[in-house]
């Protein structure tokens, strides 16, 4: 009995501990969206509710730990006294010499030892068996630099967005030097150049991921420095090239960090990007899990969620970073299609390396060397040919 009472709390901490491991990996792989999406509090009580499970079934584990051997001892120590009495009996009825006893005695006393050793083993046999082996990776993170002194909130977003003598820079290496662009309300910006040259960086100073090493950017005329953060985030949609989905369900993925939101809202937004129709594959439709990190979903479906969980917000401002630079040709072009709707009437900056993403663009800029350059019709032609 004690021993399956061992197994059943071993296996409860042992899940629990799985739980808090994924719920780990979760937060560092998704940092990004849990700062764009301000749910850092609703992280750290999720992770406080897992570890005050984990103390609690661990409290119950210490206190049967210790039970376990008091009680062996107990038992040995009784039938030591049974035999003793026994054998003193039969020693007196002539049925056994006195010496035998002794010896019987000594050969007991010498195997108490072990035994008390052997019910150690045991529990740890039984938490070996209530256990399961979990594997887990943490990604490298790139610190993030921001401040929320902020408190200003608008009445309204219309999405002029403003760089000002931009600077920034990783360490010693120069990113941005004294860069300067105005975005319209409703402009469609698309930003080119070579790997490593900062259009990620772009964006991620918009939502204030980072902030400048010198310069301001404005959103509407504000210095968004001066917005309240979770305001500023809630206008602000963005769509990663690296899609990364919570341990949960495809649900749980599209409200994230969201409340009251209608089953209506997100009933349009997916037959928009016709997901309603995939949606009919899934066991559980839109309920089922996704897997951690979203491995039971296509690159194409993970896109989609993430696209539907941007569009729930309605941002005033669209970013996106290279949409569909994991999907195959045909998802990439199914999923261009989507871009091109839900651009209209918002401020969309995007990055891509494909020509006919970046020609839905209003006004391409190249990043280089730390300026942005804006490239006119005939110098896009050149740009692709090198």
């Amino acid at each position: 009995y004690i021993g399956r009472f061992v197994k059943r709390i071993t296996i409860g901490i042992q899940t629990k501990l799985a739980e808090l491991t994924s719920h780990l990996g979760d937060s560092l792989s998704g940092i990004s969206i849990i700062f764009t999406f301000s749910t850092q509090n609703r992280e750290k009580q999720k992770f406080n509710k897992i570890a005050d499970d984990i103390m609690e079934l661990s409290l119950k584990d210490t206190k049967l730990k210790s039970i376990l051997p008091p009680l062996v001892e107990f038992f040995l120590s009784l039938g030591l006294t049974l035999v003793l009495w026994y054998g003193g009996r039969d020693v007196v009825k002539g049925n056994m010499s006195s010496g035998d006893l002794i010896a019987f005695l000594g050969y007991l006393v010498l195997a108490s030892s072990p035994l008390t050793r052997l019910s150690n083993s045991y529990y740890s046999i039984k938490k070996i068996q209530g256990a399961f082996k979990r594997i887990f990776e943490l990604l490298d993170i790139e610190e993030v630099t921001f401040s929320q002194k902020g408190n200003l909130i608008l009445n309204k977003i219309k999405g002029k967005v403003e760089f000002k003598n931009i600077c920034f820079s990783y360490g010693e290496k120069s990113i941005f030097n004294n860069l300067n662009l105005t975005i319209h309300p409703g402009e469609k910006i698309a930003l080119v150049g070579p790997n490593g040259e900062g259009k990620s960086t772009f964006l991620h100073l918009i939502l204030r991921l980072y902030d400048p090493i010198d310069g301001d950017i404005f959103i509407d005329g504000i210095n968004i420095k001066k917005m309240n953060i979770n305001f500023l985030r809630s206008h602000i949609g963005i769509v990663l090239q690296d899609t990364y989905l919570f341990s949960g369900t495809i649900y749980e993925n599209i409200t994230y960090g969201l409340e009251d939101i209608s089953d209506k809202r997100i009933e349009n937004i997916l037959t928009m990007l016709k997901f309603d129709e995939i949606l009919k594959k899934f066991p559980n439709g839109i309920n089922s899990k996704v897997g951690e990190g979203g491995i039971k979903l296509s690159g194409g479906e993970r896109q989609r969620i993430s696209l539907a969980r941007t569009l729930i917000l309605d941002p005033e401002i669209l970013l996106l970073d290279e949409p569909t630079s994991s999907l195959d040709p045909s998802s990439r072009k199914e999923f261009q299609s989507f871009l091109s709707k839900i651009m209209k009437g918002r401020t969309t900056i995007f990055v891509s390396h494909y020509r006919e993403e970046i020609e839905m663009a209003d006004r391409i800029f190249l990043i280089k060397n730390g300026s942005i350059t804006y490239l006119k019709p005939n110098e896009i032609d050149e740009f692709f040919k090198k």
